[in-house]
């Protein structure tokens, strides 16, 4: 196996391209802090799964040139925020969640800190939701004040 096909493999899970949530679950966290018709768009787009045999099937890119060759890889990365509210969906959402973070804390991208601000963060997005998701009419304020993103 050549050098570059060594790095090619994708052999275990990648929390930034492999994730469980459906379109049904995406939109349910969006339809609190967006329009309806932006949070439909935006859960077919973050629910469409990539096609990794079809992606493999083009030539790489830089193929025959200089340095390794490549194939670009679509991924997603969802925000706290994005993380926190699909958390609030449903109990089968939170195991998803959890398991994402888990795969992301394995892999070394959550530190403890950002596990603080996880947990002060989910706070405060189950209390906005206790509270029937309100928002400031003038700011689109969500949770503590702060801009729904």
């Amino acid at each position: 196996m050549s050098r570059g096909a060594q790095f090619a493999r994708i052999d275990i899970m990648d929390p930034y391209l492999d994730h469980e949530f459906t379109a049904a679950e995406i939109f349910e966290a969006f339809r609190h802090v967006m329009p309806e018709a932006e949070a439909r768009r935006a859960a077919a787009f973050l629910a469409e799964p990539v096609d990794l045999d079809a992606i493999r099937a083009e030539p790489p890119q830089n193929e025959g040139g200089p340095g390794l060759s490549y194939r670009t890889i679509p991924t997603t990365n969802f925000s706290t925020d994005t993380l926190v509210l699909l958390s609030l969906v449903s109990d089968a959402a939170a195991a998803k969640v959890d398991r994402y973070r888990a795969n992301m804390r394995n892999a070394g991208a959550i530190s403890p800190k950002e596990d603080e601000d996880w947990n002060r963060r989910r706070k405060e997005f189950a209390d906005w939701r206790d509270r029937g998701f309100p928002r400031d009419s003038d700011t689109g304020a969500g949770p503590e004040g702060n801009p729904s993103r």
